[in-house]
């Protein structure tokens, strides 16, 4: 099931892979050879939405030469700073919703988080800058899914089915967050639902249907 559950992830998810590191572990990639731009890295640690959202596009973008592209770590950024309200950096995750990735401009949060999740899922060969974590993935895929974000519930039913980034499988869980994308549309998440529910018992599929009925998105 786990192979066939993975094959259908492939057809919703045809991204490219981004280069991928840690926020929380971010140092000044400049060595200070910029002191304007250390500053925006400490004042983006203190929770400052504005340098937040400055540093992300940094990232993304290129800052004088003295920064390599990331884009999932500038994504990370945005992602905080748009929690946060921030004008600037909702529009940002709005543009690139809607012009890259061609989904609607209200879901730019849960899109990126999804992207940030598919780079962490990534790694050698095909990217050797990328830092492979499939818990890391699991978080931010969650994180997604809680928003409504139909690709996000499917990417973690695939989570739940396989195990992967997780100490074991959950097929109640699996079957939820499947059926929750499958009602939105998502052809390929019913397909995997119906995998989910061969290998399981009639009293788990009873629970699992009982946890997508009782699901709230995130506001």
């Amino acid at each position: 099931m786990r192979k066939f559950f993975l094959a259908i992830l492939v057809l919703v998810f045809l991204m490219s892979a981004v280069n991928s590191s840690r926020a929380q572990d971010n140092v000044d990639p400049t060595n200070g050879a910029d002191p304007g731009f250390t500053n925006l890295i400490e004042r983006a640690k203190q929770g400052d939405s504005g340098a937040e959202t400055a540093l992300g596009l940094a990232y993304i973008y290129g800052y004088k030469g003295l920064l390599p592209h990331n884009n999932t770590l500038g994504l990370i950024w945005v992602v905080k700073a748009a929690e946060e309200a921030n004008a600037k950096a909702l529009e940002t995750l709005s543009d690139i919703a809607s012009r890259i990735y061609h989904k609607p401009s209200s879901q730019g949060i849960p899109v990126a988080e999804v992207v940030i999740a598919m780079s962490y899922m990534g790694g050698p060969p095909n990217n050797p800058e990328v830092t492979k974590d499939l818990g890391e993935s699991f978080k931010w895929t969650q994180r997604a899914a809680e928003w409504g974000y139909a690709d996000g519930e499917h990417l973690l039913g695939y989570f739940y089915a396989s195990g992967d980034g997780l100490p074991k499988a959950d097929l109640v869980q699996a079957y939820k967050w499947t059926k929750l994308a499958a009602d939105q549309g998502v052809p390929q998440s019913s397909q995997a639902l119906e995998a989910v529910k061969s290998h399981m018992t009639p009293e788990q599929i009873a629970e699992g249907e009982a946890l997508a009925h009782s699901f709230v998105p995130r506001q």
